[in-house]
């Protein structure tokens, strides 16, 4: 999502307005049973911020909330090197931060390439 190259280039403050318009766009949509979120729902971030820690937890949670069901937030967690944090006590291994390659691919390098450990 662009509000993550923005601040992996240093923009964080172009990042924290994209964050800011997603907010905004669902505090103002209206909810299953046809009424508004209450008032103070997702209200801005700060445009102040610096830490670019604090600035990334924000971006992490608002990828996560926004493409919630969409079948992105393993590879999401992989991409930001948190998914054993996060998927540790559910069997996730560091071999898991790599897929297998295709017996196929490996057998037509004639030996080039060689299987990612563990598998």
């Amino acid at each position: 999502m662009q509000w993550t190259d923005l601040h992996c280039s240093g923009n964080s403050e172009g990042a924290i307005e994209l964050i800011n318009q997603i907010r905004r766009r669902a505090r103002n949509s209206i909810t299953a049973d046809g009424t508004y979120p209450p008032e103070g729902t997702l209200p801005d971030r700060d445009m102040n911020e610096t830490n670019s820690a604090v600035i990334t937890s924000w971006l992490i949670h608002e990828r996560r909330v926004e493409l919630a069901f969409e079948s992105h937030r393993f590879r999401d967690l992989k991409r930001w090197g948190v998914a054993g944090d996060v998927l540790g006590s559910r069997g996730f291994q560091d071999l898991h931060h790599l897929y297998p390659i295709p017996q196929r691919e490996i057998d037509k390098s004639g030996g080039t390439i060689i299987q990612n450990e563990g598998y």
